[in-house]
């Protein structure tokens, strides 16, 4: 069985022009009357199949606009991981990762939780599994996240990311076993997801008034925004209202939160790749003369100790000393 909204096409044959066409949708699931049961139908568009197509497509901007978003910033912020890695410039490296990771299946729930790929791909239960999973799972990369910000309270969040896994795993099995629908499954994923938001937000104020955590000052706004959204939409999913309504919802928040870290991100890559570069030259300045920009005493004894190693090694070494006239002369000069 297959929840959640639909598009379906119909081709209509020629002989139908002018006549009445009636539209009706039955539910094979047995109601306990053993008869099918009339599945409702929100709008009919009719039409060349392009023009549909078209009208459908408008309808759908906002989750493309979303999808292609999230996206790009998951390919930038695998691109600035995998600089500061090569670079060796910070330890936020994993941070970066796990937020990419994050948009990334954002995107991909957002795109598949819409209609958009309908129009696309025929096979109309492979997107709503796709939607359905990494929903569940989308929580995990974000409390990934904030472990990698918390200096305290690593335990509890990955407590809360096994969780998520355990549910997941026992939603699939549930499932192949045919012993009760994926979609009831939702229920335990909102009150986990309720839990985590409470917990990270309690361990978030812990980290700024007890650790005195810059990094979760920051991160706080973003969070509050992320999880005011969740509430929203969760509370329009369960009160019936329009799907469009309760997805619009989740996507603003994602999108804001997803936004401000990037913002954040891209600060701490920066003062990262700064620091390393100030670390660089500290570290050149300590074996150089300031004038001359030759070695200094401290390169020597250091050449010194790879000469009195390779001759150890029985590597051929040859040492040169010259000296220089009218030193003072030239640097007075």
């Amino acid at each position: 069985t297959v929840y959640g909204g639909s598009w379906n096409f119909a081709e209509i044959p020629q002989e139908m022009a002018g006549k009445e066409i009636v539209i009706g949708v039955d539910n094979l699931i047995d109601s306990g009357r053993n008869e099918p049961q009339g599945l409702p139908v929100s709008s009919a568009l009719l039409g060349s199949r392009s023009a549909v197509q078209g009208v459908l497509l408008k309808k759908e901007i906002g989750p493309t606009l979303f999808g292609v978003i999230s996206l790009l910033v998951a390919v930038g912020l695998f691109v600035l991981c995998a600089v500061i890695r090569c670079g060796k410039t910070g330890s936020f490296v994993s941070g970066f990762f796990y937020l990419g990771v994050y948009s990334l299946m954002s995107g991909i729930w957002v795109l598949t939780d819409s209609h958009l790929l309908q129009l696309f791909w025929g096979n109309h239960a492979v997107i709503y599994f796709i939607s359905f999973f990494t929903f569940m799972l989308l929580p995990i990369p974000f409390l990934l996240y904030v472990r990698e910000i918390f200096t305290h309270g690593g335990r509890v969040l990955n407590i809360l990311c096994v969780l998520f896994a355990l549910l997941f795993a026992l939603s699939v099995s549930l499932y192949i076993s045919n012993i009760i629908e994926i979609a009831y499954m939702a229920i335990l994923t909102h009150v986990l997801i309720g839990v985590s938001a409470v917990s990270v937000v309690a361990l978030c104020i812990r980290e700024i008034k007890v650790y005195q955590n810059r990094a979760a000052r920051e991160t706080l706004g973003g969070i509050l925004l992320l999880i005011a959204a969740i509430a929203i939409s969760i509370g329009l999913f369960y009160s019936r209202s329009s799907l469009e309504n309760y997805s619009r919802c989740f996507r603003i928040g994602l999108l804001l939160f997803i936004l401000l870290e990037v913002i954040s991100a891209c600060r701490k890559g920066m003062e990262m790749m700064n620091a390393s570069a100030e670390a660089e030259v500290f570290r050149r300045m300590a074996f150089m003369d300031g004038l001359t920009r030759l070695g200094n005493r401290a390169a020597f004894e250091r050449e010194m100790e790879k000469f009195e190693r390779h001759q150890k090694e029985g590597i051929p070494v040859a040492l040169i000393i010259c000296d220089m006239n009218n030193l003072k002369r030239i640097n007075d000069g």
